[in-house]
């Protein structure tokens, strides 16, 4: 079997925690690595941790704790860093794996060199764990060019892939170029998405095997004030490798509407 790493980046995480550990565990068809790093939680997020694990004695854990703050970014690269898995996911503290996500990311990975990272469906769960609807990838399941994907974000200002929690992909293709980029904070997956993609290929699987919560206290939710410019800063570093781009008006409109949106559920769901 495979080995796969799974961070956790933990900052007062208790309301949701262990929730999402226990979707973590409970992955088969894959050997697993849990990284959990706590970044100074003070509602004893670092507990609920360890007791999980306690009833997980199989899975290989490590728990921790920065000896100071380093940001949601600084940690989820301090999570990457303690990983030994051949793959690696990065998901939040608040999100899930449906049953045979792991084992179905990896498998859609084998055997091919052209494909630098795989990425499932998505359901939507509200603050209280009702599931809202699934948000589809707007690709068939296989493989999908980089071109493609890249060519999606900037044309129609959107996260081509999906939240960190759909995405797995090697180890060593995360931890190149130093791991997510601590200049950004709201499009940071994005843009760390759009780097190991390369000019590789995506496995896409469309079908709801993770799970993104929406609530208030989601870090996302506190971030929606600081998208729109750093879509543009995406657009800058990225748009030169597409061509025939709407107009910037019509995307910095799409961008806006974006996050909109998201403002919106959160407000209803969270």
């Amino acid at each position: 079997m495979r080995e796969v790493s799974v961070c956790v980046p933990v900052y007062n995480a208790g309301a949701h925690l262990e929730d999402c550990l226990r979707s973590v565990a409970g992955q088969e068809g894959v050997r697993l690595e849990v990284v959990v790093l706590d970044d100074g939680s003070s509602d004893g997020s670092l507990d609920v941790a360890r007791r999980v694990a306690g009833e997980f004695s199989w899975v290989r854990w490590e728990i921790g704790t920065n000896a100071e703050r380093k940001g949601m970014v600084g940690n989820w690269n301090a999570c990457l860093e303690r990983t030994g898995g051949e793959f690696v996911k990065v998901m939040g503290q608040d999100d899930l794996l449906l049953p045979g996500c792991l084992a179905r990311q990896v498998e859609a990975m084998e055997g091919d060199t052209d494909i630098s990272l795989s990425a499932v469906g998505c359901a939507i769960f509200s603050g209280a764990g009702k599931r809202i609807f699934y948000r589809r990838k707007g690709w068939k399941t296989g493989k999908v060019p980089a071109e493609r994907l890249l060519r999606s974000c900037i044309h129609r200002a959107i996260n081509p892939l999906g939240e960190p929690v759909s995405i797995l992909a090697k180890r060593e293709v995360y931890l190149e170029g130093g791991g997510f980029d601590l200049g950004l904070r709201y499009y940071v997956d994005v843009e760390k998405n759009l780097r190991m993609l390369g000019d590789g290929f995506a496995a896409v699987i469309d079908e709801a095997l993770c799970g993104f919560r929406i609530h208030r206290g989601a870090a996302s939710f506190g971030l929606q004030g600081e998208a729109y410019q750093e879509f543009l800063e995406i657009e800058r570093r990225f748009g030169g490798k597409v061509a025939a781009c709407p107009h910037p008006v019509v995307r910095r409109a799409l961008a806006g509407f974006d996050s909109l949106a998201r403002l919106f559920f959160y407000r209803v769901w969270g």
